[in-house]
């Protein structure tokens, strides 16, 4: 948990908010993933390590850069930078039982 409080506290929570829009076509139950967003970033919290579609233009700039976030140890991995429009699927690094991923999105001008 130690980890999931320093990705939390490492973006502003002044306009924080939850906002499953940013996800197409999540799943149901144990592989529900959630989402939260402010003005200049947004998280998606993949509880297995199943990919994400992200539904992109809900975040500040033209282009967004995308990384993993592993919230066992704290480590990211960088994905890349994208347009910031449309839906863009994402495919965490390793997914199963306990293989929980946070798909961070910054806003990049």
């Amino acid at each position: 948990m130690q980890h999931v409080r320093a990705l939390m506290e490492s973006r502003s929570m002044q306009t924080r908010i939850p906002d499953q829009s940013l996800i197409a076509g999540n799943l149901p139950g144990a592989n529900y993933a959630v989402a939260a967003r402010g003005d200049e970033y947004a998280f998606f919290y993949s509880p297995n390590g199943l990919p994400i579609h992200a539904v992109l233009g809900k975040i500040n700039g033209s282009h967004i850069k995308a990384s993993w976030y592993n919230p066992r140890n704290g480590e990211y991995s960088a994905i890349g930078i994208f347009a910031n429009s449309g839906i863009s699927p994402f495919i965490p690094p390793t997914s199963g039982r306990g293989e929980d991923w946070v798909l961070v999105l910054d806003s990049v001008q």
